[in-house]
């Protein structure tokens, strides 16, 4: 598991495991090691994946479930649906689950624009949906720290940072960036 790990989090490409000097030095390590193939670590990184998009859902779930535990607007039917209308943006969750468009320099642009645009309370949020937007702010803050000093040595962020879909880093406040 700890080549997987290092080519995951490295951004090492799968053919590593195959190179002439990465099999000498496991050789020279460890000379009784077999190294494993190309597709073996496919699959386990196919698994941590999963494992991690699971992990995720399941974490999404415990914050809205804590959420709704904590309020008492279950019972009003009528401001269900504008809490409806605040959580319809956590659907970016499926989103960043997907295999086809997982990927760590979303993270940051993608909780800095569910902060500033879905979260932000408004003159027409009755007090149940800025109650909501204020406790998923505040969990989102907790877990991520998008305001953190130190972000810029987040790996997620040196990714937006590489990515150029974020090359301007317009999700930073100025301080940051």
């Amino acid at each position: 598991m700890a080549i997987t790990n290092m080519i995951v989090k490295d951004y090492l490409p799968l053919s590593i495991v195959q190179g002439e000097r990465f099999l000498n030095l496991m050789n020279t390590v460890i000379p009784d090691y077999q190294v494993p193939s190309r597709n073996t670590i496919r699959s386990r990184i196919d698994n941590l994946h999963d494992e991690q998009k699971n992990n995720l859902n399941r974490e999404l779930k415990k914050l809205i479930h804590g959420l709704l535990r904590r309020t008492t607007f279950i019972e009003q039917s009528n401001k269900v649906s504008d809490v409806s209308t605040v959580l319809k943006d956590f659907n970016v969750t499926t989103y960043m689950s997907t295999e086809q468009h997982i990927s760590t320099s979303q993270l940051y642009p993608i909780v800095c624009g569910l902060l500033e645009k879905s979260l932000n309370s408004s003159d027409t949020d009755n007090s149940v949906v800025r109650q909501v937007k204020s406790t998923l702010a505040n969990e989102i803050k907790q877990r991520f720290k998008p305001t953190d000093d130190n972000i810029g040595n987040q790996t997620p962020i040196v990714a937006s940072i590489l990515d150029p879909r974020y090359k301007r880093l317009t999700f930073l406040d100025k301080n940051q960036s």
